[in-house]
Order: structure tokens, then C-alpha cells, then sequence
């Protein structure tokens, strides 16, 4: 693996030698405008003195007596201003911390020679002591400007850009790349930069590189495949695993990952014989046998040709993971979908039995009791559920569904409270509340709660339905209710309960035709509701049709024997 020169992977510390004897022999072969005296303005006694505290400072530099040398580079300067001394008392400034003093040394050494890399590398150092890192790439770039292959530099502008300036990090890490080759570490950090980005396919590339330095690396090979997965370069990742599937037949991971990707390009087809393997192999963990099983039942939800073959794998791994829910739950679903209603509840069951959490398996479960319309049963398991679960708001919700079949309204109400207590946004929850309060004639609380959906949901027909309905039941705001009710028959003109209301607001605005068209149409439409029966009835008593009335009236009363208003209504023949 090859080097970079002088590159450093951690934190870039520039470090340069001490001037010494070597400063000195350097400084004695350059002409007199940049040596350390100038001898056309000093005397030869100035050049002796200053030279004599320069090379004092540099012994106690050496010595680690930081603050003796800067007195004696501080006489030296008094005699000679000169870079290279600037340059000494910044280094030694630097090293006691004093950072802004390190600064001023050193912006007057580049004023006096501005040539000298080291003194533009250590003003960098200084700058991003100070997080003056905008500045410290100026001094960075200049570094570069006069020596193109000083790679430090680039290293050093790559590592303080990454977070700020990523793209800029980036071209550094491909110049050096350029100046150097191969170098695994340069690769690393630009690999993690292309993916900060969301260049995948950038990264993968990268990594590709990498793999040719080092062929068996399998966490690189896995890592690669990631990122053309990522990238969705579907075909590049195919490659990849099936050449890691040669590799270890016996590892699971890259036949799940190439399901993954075959499913991703719609291939069920590519995907199924890897399936297959791992569901079927004793050898493969459960954990994965279970993720296959689980690709089975979501493709079977569209695809109802491949159902056989998922219960049979859900039934299998069921038997041989008895306490294992998961299988169990799915197979409850397969048959709530095809109303075995038995089986689905002997399924969720058991769920709720292994995973007492699991409040899907609850609702599930009432669920399949309402659509029985075993209103008792489905409180008395959801009463249970909550013990289980309090905190899921569905289960309140179902309950209070029950207690509303049983007439019980009061509970539903305490359970609609708790679900929206628990899920203060819900439309359904809100929605239940208004109908609940509605029918306990606590106009303020269902309005409210009407007023609430319709606030977060302004189209929602039923509630515009039922909120229209409850104020013509009440005789008030007939105009709003009229706007309301023609808002939910603009979006579904078929619908017999929506026609009803429109048809009862007209009746108690005294518009006697339009009530009798649209409840008429209502009932045309397939409406066989003893309250829509009663109102074409009161329509025709409005317009002294009074045997059409007892008619419609009688009809009602058919289907709702108990009422005492409408026998009353036909024994005195009108309203």
C-alpha cells in the first residue's frame, strides 16, 4: 500500500525543524536583500548581535525554554527585521497557545518574504486554532499555489472543508488521489464523503477501488453492493452478490439481499428459487425463514395464485416455531381475508395469547366480532385488550363501537373520550363522538365535535351528512344545513342517506316538493330505513295526501315496532 509522503490521517499537525545550524548555513547562501542582517543598513557589530540572540533563542528553543527564547528572538528582531526571526517567535508563540501574537509574527514574515511555504502552513495552523478555517485555506491554497504537489495541504483543506463544504473536500481528495495513487485511507474519507452527499454510485466506485487493494475484504464487497443498491443501480448490485453467493454458499445474507433487489425490479419470478432455499433450508435461521415467509404473504395479497403456497410455509414454520407469533398472526389475516372467520379468530388467539402487546391481533379480533355483529363478545375482548394494551386508541375505539350497537351510550361516549384523549386528530374518533352526543341530544358537545372535523377535514361527507341532519332534526340553521348537505350530494349524488337529509331539510324549510323528490329518490335508490319511510310519510300529511301518509307510516312502523310517536300519528290519521 503506498504512503503519502508526509500525509497524516489524524488531526494535521505541521511540524518543521528548529532553526539551527542548518537555518543559518541556508541564510548564509542567500543574497544580502534576505539574509538575516542586511548588510547594506546594519553595521557589522548589528549583524553579530542579532545573529548571536538568534542563535541563543534557537539553543533555548531547543532546550524547551519556550519564553527565554522569545526575549532572545525578540532582541535579535530589535536589530535586524528579518522574516525568519518573525517566523521563530511565531512558532514559539504558538507553542505557548498565544495564538493572535503567532498570527502578527507570521503575516509580517510572508510580508518580507513571501515564498516560504512553512510560513503559510503554520499561519494555517494557527487560523484553524483560532476557527478561522476560511482563512486557513486562503494560506493552505497559497501553499499549493507555490508547490503543486503538496499534498499536506490538500489533506489538511480536505479534512476542515468536509463538514462545511463537502464538494470542496471532495476535489481534494481526487487531487491527492492524482498526485499519490492508491491510497486506501483517501479512499475511505471520500467514500464516506460521495455517500454525506448521496452519491452512491460515486461511492461504490470508490470502494470498487479499494477492493482491488484489498480482494477479500468481505465487509468492502457487502459494503459495495449497499451502495448500489442505494444508487438503484440494480444490475451492478446483482453482480456483486451472486459473485458473494459463489464465494460463501452457506451464508444467507447475500441470497436475502439479491430477493431484496430481484423484488425492487418486480422479477418474482429471479427471486423466487433464493426464496424457496432459505424458507425451505433447516440450516437457515428462523429469523430469515420468517422474512421469506413474509415476502410470500405480501406478494400473495396481489397475486391470490400464490396463497396455497404462503399457507403452507406460514402453517410450517407455525409448527416449528410454536411460540413464535408472527406466523401465526399472518395466517390469521390469509384467513380473515377469506372469511373463515373460525379459523382467523382461533389464530388471533393464539397471537394474543403468545403476545399479549399485540394490539393489531385485538383489533383484529374485533373486528371479526362486529362484522358478526357479537356486540357483546367484541366488548368483552376488547375490555380485556385494554388491560393489555391501554395506550392504542383503535381499541377504545372499537369499544366504543360496541357499547354504540348495544345502545349503550354513555359507555361509548367514555370510550370515544379515552381514543381521543389518545389521538386527539383522529376524523373517525371525532366523527363518532358527534353522532354519540347527537343521540344523547348534547347538541354543544356533538356540534363541537362536528365543527372539529370539519376544521381538519373540510370535505368530509358524512360528517357534513350527519352535522346537516341533526340541526334539520332541530329546526336550526336550515340554510347552513342546506349548504352542507348539498356539499356531500355534489360528491356522491347516489347516496339514500344524504338524499333523506336534503330531502328533510326542504320539508322543514316548507318546501314540500323538493322533500317528497329527493326522499322518494332515496328510497329509490335501495333506502329501506323505517326513519325515511316515516319522512315521505309526514310529506304527504304536509300535503294533505293522507292515505299515501298512513301508507308510508305503516310501512315504517313494520320495521320499527316499538314506536310509539308514529302508532300515534296513524291512529289519529296526521301529524
Amino acid at each position: 500500500m503506498k504512503k503519502i509522503l508526509v500525509l497524516k490521517i489524524a488531526v494535521i499537525i505541521f511540524t518543521f525543524g528548529l532553526f539551527g545550524c542548518g537555518v543559518i548555513k541556508t541564510q548564509q547562501k542567500e543574497s544580502a536583500q534576505t539574509s538575516i542582517g542586511k548588510k547594506k543598513e546594519l553595521s557589522a557589530e548589528q549583524q553579530t548581535k542579532s545573529l548571536q540572540h538568534y542563535i541563543n533563542g534557537s539553543e533555548k528553543e531547543s532546550k524547551g525554554d519556550i519564553s527565554g527564547a522569545i526575549i532572545e528572538y525578540l532582541d535579535a528582531l530589535r536589530l535586524d527585521d528579518n522574516h525568519a526571526i518573525y517566523f521563530a517567535l511565531a512558532k514559539n508563540y504558538e507553542a505557548l497557545s498565544k495564538f493572535d501574537l503567532a498570527k502578527e509574527m507570521l503575516q509580517n514574515a510572508i510580508k518580507k518574504d513571501s515564498t516560504k511555504t512553512e510560513y503559510y502552513s503554520l499561519l494555517a495552523k494557527v487560523y484553524i486554532q483560532l476557527s478561522e478555517n476560511n482563512s486557513a485555506i486562503i494560506q493552505l491554497q497559497n501553499i499549493i499555489r507555490i508547490d503543486p504537489d503538496n499534498v499536506d495541504a490538500m489533506y489538511t483543506i480536505a479534512k476542515i472543508t468536509e463538514q462545511s463544504k463537502p464538494l470542496v473536500a471532495i476535489d481534494m481528495y481526487k487531487r491527492i488521489i492524482e498526485k499519490t495513487g492508491s491510497v486506501w485511507e483517501v479512499y475511505m474519507e471520500l467514500g464516506k464523503l460521495y455517500i454525506s452527499q448521496k452519491k452512491f454510485e460515486e461511492a461504490a466506485e470508490i470502494y470498487e477501488k479499494m477492493l482491488s487493494i484489498d480482494t477479500k475484504n468481505k465487509s468492502l464487497k457487502q459494503t459495495i453492493v449497499d451502495m448500489y443498491i442505494r444508487a438503484e443501480k440494480y444490475d451492478k448490485a446483482i453482480t456483486h452478490l451472486k459473485k458473494l453467493i459463489i464465494l460463501y454458499p452457506d451464508e444467507v445474507d447475500a441470497q436475502a439481499a439479491l430477493v431484496d433487489v430481484y423484488l425492487k425490479q418486480n422479477k418474482w419470478d429471479e427471486a423466487v428459487p433464493y426464496l424457496q432455499k432459505i424458507i425451505e433450508s433447516d440450516s437457515v435461521s428462523i429469523e430469515y425463514r420468517f422474512r421469506a415467509a413474509f415476502v410470500y404473504f405480501t406478494k400473495a395479497q396481489e397475486d391470490i395464485s400464490i396463497m396455497p403456497i404462503t399457507k403452507k410455509y406460514l402453517t410450517t414454520l407455525s409448527i416449528k416455531e410454536p411460540k413464535d407469533w408472527r406466523a401465526i398472526f399472518y395466517l390469521g389475516i390469509i384467513y380473515a381475508s377469506e372469511k373463515n372467520d373460525s379459523l382467523a379468530m382461533q389464530m388471533f388467539e393464539k397471537v394474543t395469547t403468545l403476545a399479549t402487546w399485540n394490539s393489531d391481533a385485538w383489533s383484529y379480533l374485533g373486528s371479526i366480532y362486529f362484522d358478526r355483529k357479537e356486540y357483546e363478545p367484541m366488548v368483552n375482548i376488547l375490555n380485556k385488550a385494554i388491560t393489555y394494551v391501554p395506550k392504542d386508541f383503535r381499541l377504545h375505539y372499537l369499544l366504543g363501537i360496541a357499547y354504540s350497537q348495544l345502545k349503550k351510550n354513555n359507555l361509548a361516549i367514555n370510550s370515544y373520550e379515552k381514543a381521543r384523549e389518545l389521538n386527539p386528530k383522529d376524523l373517525n374518533i371525532l366523527s363518532a363522538l358527534g353522532l354519540e352526543y347527537d343521540n344523547l341530544k348534547q347538541f354543544t358537545k356533538s356540534d363541537s365535535a362536528y365543527e372539529q372535523v370539519l376544521m381538519l377535514n373540510p370535505g368530509n361527507i358524512t360528517v357534513l351528512n350527519n352535522y346537516a341532519y341533526s340541526l334539520s332534526e332541530r329546526g336550526k340553521y336550515l340554510q347552513k344545513a342546506l349548504s352542507m348537505s348539498k356539499q356531500s350530494l355534489q360528491k356522491d349524488s347516489t347516496n339514500s342517506s344524504f338524499l333523506d337529509t336534503i330531502g328533510w331539510i326542504y320539508f322543514k324549510l316548507g318546501d314540500y316538493d323538493l322533500a317528497e323528490f329527493y326522499i322518494q329518490k332515496s328510497i329509490s335508490n335501495g333506502e329501506t330505513n323505517a326513519v325515511v319511510f316515516e319522512h315521505l310519510g309526514d310529506v304527504y300529511a304536509k300535503k294533505k295526501e293522507l292515505e299515501k301518509a298512513k301508507m308510508w307510516w305503516s310501512k315504517a312502523l313494520e320495521l320499527d315496532k316499538a314506536n310509539i310517536l308514529l302508532k300515534e300519528k296513524i291512529s289519529r290519521g296526521g301529524l
